[in-house]
C-alpha cells in the first residue's frame, strides 16, 4: 500500500476515500470480480443477457451485441460465433432472422451464462499464445500455466477483411499468429512467449528465401 500511495503522490493524484476498499480478497470493477488470482464476470450482469428477448430488428441486434462485445475477451472465438449476427447490421444487408441467426444468438447467450474465469497474469512466468483462423475471422488466446492445461488471461478475435479471405489457410494462420502478438503486446514485451498454432506458420515463414508482398510483411514482424 506504502507503494501505491507514493505513486498516487509522485503523480499529484488523489482518491475519493469513500470509493477506496483495502485488505479485500474479492472486488467489485466495471462489472467484474477481481482476485488476486483470477477475474469473473459479474453473473447478475450476464443474467441480464440470458433474459434478452430474441432480437425484431437491426437496432435490437446491434444492442445485443454491443453487450455482448463488453465480455468477448471471456469468450473464444467470439467474432466466429457472432458473425451471423453481426452480417444483419451491415447497411447493405437485410434483415433474415433464420436458423443461423438464431444459433448464433442462443450461442452467444449461453456462453456468457458460464463464461470462463480468467487468469491474472504472472510476469515472471512465459506466456502462451495459441492461435487459429478459420476461413472469415482469426482467433487467439493467451494464457499460462502447463501445456496443455493452460489457464486463459484472455481472448480475441477479429473477423478478416475482404483481402485476407483470399489467403491461403497456411498465410491465414501466419496472419493470426502476427495479429495475436500485436494485439497482446502489453502482457508479452519483453517476456518469453510460446506460440502454439496449426501448420507451423512462423517457421514456415522464416524459411522462406523470398517471401512476396504481404508475406514478406509478415515474416519481418516474426524477426
Amino acid at each position: 500500500m506504502r507503494k501505491v500511495f507514493q505513486i498516487f503522490k509522485q503523480s499529484k493524484l488523489q482518491a475519493n476515500r469513500d470509493k477506496c476498499h483495502f485488505a479485500c480478497s474479492k472486488i467489485k470493477y466495471l462489472e467484474h470480480f477481481i482476485t488476486p488470482d483470477d477475474i469473473e464476470v459479474d453473473p447478475e450482469k450476464t443474467s441480464v443477457i440470458q433474459d434478452m428477448p430474441e432480437p425484431k430488428n437491426v437496432k435490437q441486434v446491434q444492442s445485443f451485441l454491443q453487450t455482448c462485445s463488453w465480455y468477448r475477451r471471456f469468450i473464444p472465438n467470439f467474432s466466429d460465433f457472432s458473425k451471423p449476427l453481426s452480417n444483419l447490421t451491415k447497411k447493405a444487408s437485410l434483415w433474415r432472422w433464420e436458423h443461423e441467426e438464431q444459433k448464433a444468438f442462443n450461442i452467444l447467450k449461453q456462453l456468457l451464462v458460464s463464461p470462463p474465469v480468467l487468469k491474472q497474469c504472472d510476469s515472471a512466468k512465459p506466456y502462451i499464445i495459441r492461435t487459429d483462423a478459420s476461413n472469415f475471422a482469426l482467433g487467439a488466446v493467451l494464457a499460462q500455466g502447463e501445456i496443455p492445461d493452460e489457464l486463459p488471461i484472455e481472448y480475441a478475435s477479429r473477423l478478416l477483411t475482404s483481402a485476407e479471405k483470399n489467403y491461403s489457410t497456411t498465410k491465414r494462420e501466419a496472419l493470426s499468429v502476427v495479429w495475436a502478438l500485436q494485439k497482446f503486446i502489453g502482457y508479452i514485451e519483453g517476456a518469453e512467449i510460446i506460440i502454439a498454432s496449426d501448420h507451423h506458420p512462423p517457421r514456415w515463414l522464416m524459411i522462406l528465401k523470398s517471401p512476396p508482398g504481404r508475406l514478406a510483411c509478415l515474416a519481418l514482424q516474426f524477426q
